[in-house]
């Protein structure tokens, strides 16, 4: 089964899953380039992740036997900056 992961600028990280039924269950609605728009397989709500667009860094989409893929745009600056921050935080919780 395929999951998405949501990057936050904040360093916080979310697995997407849907609001109504709670389960990670879900896929792209219609455009699989629009990564706002999720349906969830199993109780067939749909909903987006419109209200948490500016704080998004990036989306990932992970599959059983396949590599991790970024589905959002997001820049070469912002990349570098989110994982020096995630190498400061594993660096305090050794602490």
């Amino acid at each position: 089964m395929v999951k998405y992961w949501v990057y936050y600028d904040d360093g916080g990280l979310e697995l997407i899953k849907c609001p109504e039924c709670g389960l990670d269950d879900v896929s792209h609605a219609h455009d699989p380039s629009n990564y706002e728009e999720m349906v969830c397989n199993v109780c067939a709500t749909r909903f987006n992740l419109e209200d948490r667009k500016e704080s998004i860094v990036k989306i990932v989409r992970e599959g059983e036997g396949e590599p991790p893929k970024i589905l959002s745009d997001s820049s070469l600056k912002v990349e570098k900056e989110y994982a020096e921050r995630a190498r400061r935080l594993r660096a305090e919780n050794r602490e």
